[in-house]
């Protein structure tokens, strides 16, 4: 059988390497043709090694010892690279394995910033199984708001995994099981691999080896030295340029077993490592800087051969290198035991995984969903709910207990299968006639028109308001009267909750009323692809929409300005100042400014901080999902044939309903018909997606790390931005600055 690995098999440690040649030399035994795909760029990997240029303050200023550990990374380079020619490797679309292998070590742990492709879940490729993988030190908590990777998980032919926390997460959350087998490195015994290593200063000295990531800290290193110099020993590092040793042996993955033999003892603060001195017999100290290293040693009956972080002290070395040998009778039986029972679940897992199909709970892409839920709505068991994801987004994730496999959620999705659009008939500008109500409106009044309109006739009309059921949420409602519509008007820049709004919609359909549902172009397609076909008396409505940011980014800014207020609404367009952000408290204004001073306003202005799918959005286009798209138009007023005051709304007709709706509105409101490719010109929306600001990847990386949106916003470039347009607008200076930069700009004074 042909088998793909997926694995950080070159990455630069004797681990990653090491567990990846082990269950090649495994499999390989078992008579499979074996390969691996690499995961990452050439160039990545070799930075990973050594940087060509110093980047770091510390780094140009010591250029010496920068240069000391470049070389040193080159060497250690051409000695994996020399090793790494073992392996057979592919790339992704040329691999046509008959199975695909993930694992093993902690690709499963969404903390490293080393294993975020979405790779190691085997999301895109199938049939999969994992052997010896890991969520290492990840929070199973978080690793809840990774749905596509839970799903992931759920698709695996077999889930073999290393420890008891990774099958917590398998079977809490990913609701399947899984059983624990051997690291790698145990699967083949070290005495059937390797090669020599020659260094002439372990030939003339005793030495204590170090291995070991992370740097020390000056007690611990102490504590080693003394400890060394006491017994006469050299301090020998390997792998990485411990500074602070005697010497660093420059060998090769497949030499670290002879490394390990050759020294009379080893102190290690990694998980292979102590798995390397027990298969070599080593007398040794590990350092523990994470769960998995005491873990590892208490299955074999070494855990008093572990020391915490704290405990490393000369005397506690001591204690642990100059007492008894170690009996490895014992711990050889159980590497034994554990080594064959692994084979046996290892080549059963294989047997069992080609051939058949496996469901696969993943619904559309997370990065292409539009958090629409026709998906949800349709489910006839009610298996699809709500999660949230590491950035926040609102997604759908299946129970597998209740969900009957039908498909039918997939098969609903906009995203799988596009609704259709249309062509626009017609183009107006247009206003409504009574200017007070005008005023309450963010642009031409034109929706609540209709809204009047629809319920005037026994309809009933849908759209997004902000609720406060414990905390404000943007949702999706009915009204049946003018005065529930109301809460309907003003621009709401978030993305609105459908819940089983569709459902509700559905139900009125029935009845015969006329209904209006008015939403984003991707909640209309929702909408069209739920209900499965036309019915004539629903009249859909979408916005010219920009994008839309998740609902936690609103919340979370609402709680770092309003304080412990109980915020009842928030508006960010409405009356005579516009583009000003109120957040209220009943009818108390908690919070307000102008958008050019809020983080939360400009980013969204800047399309910073928007659903990943809004920036490769299928609705952001000439043609429409509706019957009818508004949004503001930006005209030039003197080009209008009839004055029309105030802000002024641009409405596409796009089908013969959307005609019908347009002209029994005609009494209420000023319209001027068009040409199209003029409001094309002047709303973006029209003709592609919104293109993504800069610092968008900032925002993300760091919104995943801390889960404030505050913070993230502030870590990108809007901080600055806010405080330029403030220089720029409140100072003198700042004032002449502006004018300047006009003249420039545009050759001629304001």
């Amino acid at each position: 059988m042909r088998i793909t690995v997926i694995t950080p098999y070159d990455y630069p440690n004797y681990g990653a390497y090491l567990q990846a040649y082990c269950l090649k030399h495994k499999l390989e035994e078992l008579g499979h043709e074996v390969y691996h795909m690499p995961t990452c760029s050439e160039e990545y990997v070799r930075s990973l090694f050594f940087k060509k240029k110093p980047t770091r303050k510390k780094e140009k200023l010591f250029r010496l010892t920068f240069q000391k550990n470049k070389q040193f990374g080159m060497r250690k380079y051409e000695k994996f690279r020399s090793d790494i020619a073992e392996f057979h490797s592919v790339k992704e679309g040329a691999a046509k394995a008959d199975l695909y292998i993930l694992g093993s070590d902690e690709i499963w742990n969404v903390n490293s910033t080393e294993l975020q492709s979405p790779i190691f879940w085997g999301i895109g490729i199938n049939p999969v199984i994992s052997y010896a993988a890991s969520i290492g030190g990840a929070d199973i908590e978080t690793l809840k708001k990774y749905p596509e990777q839970i799903n992931a998980v759920r698709k695996l032919k077999a889930a073999l995994v290393r420890d008891k926390r990774t099958v917590e997460f398998v079977e809490q959350v990913a609701g399947r099981q899984a059983q624990i087998v051997c690291d790698p490195t145990m699967l083949v015994p070290v005495e059937n691999y390797g090669r020599e290593f020659h260094d002439e200063y372990l030939e003339k000295n005793n030495c204590l080896l170090v291995y070991a990531y992370t740097k020390f800290s000056k007690t611990n290193i102490e504590a080693i030295k003394a400890y060394a110099k006491q017994k006469g020993l050299k301090v020998v590092g390997c792998c990485f340029n411990h500074s602070w040793c005697d010497h660093v042996c420059e060998c090769s993955p497949l030499e670290f077993s002879s490394l390990i033999r050759q020294c009379r003892a080893v102190v290690t603060a990694t998980f292979h490592g102590s798995i390397f001195c027990m298969l070599n017999h080593a007398d040794f100290v590990s350092i523990s800087y994470s769960p998995k290293t005491p873990q590892l040693l208490e299955q074999f009956g070494l855990r008093d051969r572990c020391l915490e972080i704290g405990e490393v002290t000369q005397e506690a070395i001591a204690k642990l290198l100059d007492g008894s040998e170690i009996d490895y009778s014992p711990v050889e039986e159980k590497i034994a035991a554990i080594r064959s029972d692994s084979v046996r679940l290892l080549s059963e897992a294989i047997e069992n995984a080609v051939g058949g199909s496996t469901f696969d709970y993943q619904i559309c892409p997370s990065d292409q969903c539009s958090g629409c839920f026709a998906c949800m709505n349709k489910c006839p068991k009610d298996a699809i709910g709500v999660t949230k994801d590491i950035y926040g987004r609102t997604l759908p994730l299946i129970d597998p207990e209740k969900c009957i496999q039908c498909g039918l959620c997939k098969k609903v999705c906009p995203q799988n299968t596009p609704v259709a659009l249309h062509t626009p008939l017609k183009c107006y500008a247009a206003v409504r006639k009574d200017e007070e109500a005008h005023k309450k409106s963010a642009s031409g009044g034109i929706g609540a028109v209709l809204s009047e309109a629809i319920i005037a006739d026994g309809g009933v009309v849908y759209g997004a308001a902000f609720e406060n059921e414990g905390e404000l949420i943007l949702k999706h409602s009915k009204a049946s009267t003018a005065e529930e519509a109301e809460k309907f008007r003003g621009s709401k820049y978030v993305q609105s909750y459908i819940g089983d709004i569709y459902r509700d919609v559905l139900s009125e359909l029935k009845t015969g009323k006329k209904v209006l549902f008015t939403g984003t172009p991707c909640q209309i397609g929702g909408l069209k692809s739920y209900l499965g076909k036309d019915y004539d008396n629903l009249y859909c409505m979408d916005l010219i929409c920009h994008g839309v940011p998740p609902m936690e980014y609103l919340s979370q800014h609402i709680d770092a300005v309003a304080g412990d207020k109980k915020v009842t609404d928030v508006t960010f367009r409405i009356g005579k100042r516009d583009f000003v952000i109120y957040v209220k408290s009943g009818s108390e204004v908690v919070y307000t400014t102008f958008r050019e001073q809020d983080t939360y306003y400009t980013s969204f202005i800047r399309s910073q901080d928007f659903r990943e799918n809004c920036y490769h959005c299928q609705y952001a286009a000439p043609d429409r999902c509706s019957d009818i798209s508004v949004g503001d138009y930006w005209l030039d007023k003197k080009t209008l044939k009839h004055p029309m005051p105030g802000k002024i709304t641009v409405v596409t007709v796009n089908t013969a309903k959307g005609q019908q709706l347009v002209d029994e509105m005609s009494s209420e409101v000023v319209m001027e018909e068009r040409d199209y490719e003029e409001a094309k010109s002047i709303n973006e929306q029209l003709n592609h997606p919104s293109i993504k600001y800069k610092d968008r990847e900032k925002l993300l990386r760091t919104f995943r790390k801390t889960q404030d949106i505050e913070k993230a916003i502030n870590a990108t470039c809007i901080r600055r931005e806010i405080k330029q347009y403030n220089f720029e607008h409140g100072t003198v200076p700042g004032k002449v600055v502006r004018k300047l930069k006009y003249i420039k700009k545009s050759g001629k004074w304001k």
